[in-house]
């Protein structure tokens, strides 16, 4: 039986995440049209996110070799996981792997 783990942390906005902090994007509080604008930057469920710097609120996040500027409202929307809790979203299994049958 392949079962999701549980996050060892309460998903939290990414606006209160330490610079530095490297964590995994969990889910959107936000309606259609932000999450699928998200999703097509590569903030999808599951990713992994560096906060590299933030000035007034606004946030600089790198995933791969890519770096994107948020601002806080936006990045109030975005829960998150630290990198050391494990990645909770619908379409992997555990570790991130993708499940069966959902490719």
């Amino acid at each position: 039986m392949n079962t999701v783990p549980k996050p060892t942390t309460e998903p939290f906005p990414l606006a209160r995440a330490a610079d530095g902090l490297e964590v995994f994007v969990t889910s959107f509080d936000s309606d259609k049209d932000l999450s699928i604008r998200l999703m097509d930057l590569g903030l999808v469920s599951g990713a992994r996110v560096r906060i590299v710097h933030r000035r007034r609120g606004d946030l600089v996040v790198a995933r791969d070799n890519m770096r994107l500027a948020l601002g806080e409202a936006t990045a109030e929307r975005i829960m998150v996981v630290p990198c050391g809790a494990a990645p909770v979203h619908r379409r992997t299994g555990a570790a991130g792997t993708p499940r069966q049958g959902m490719t």
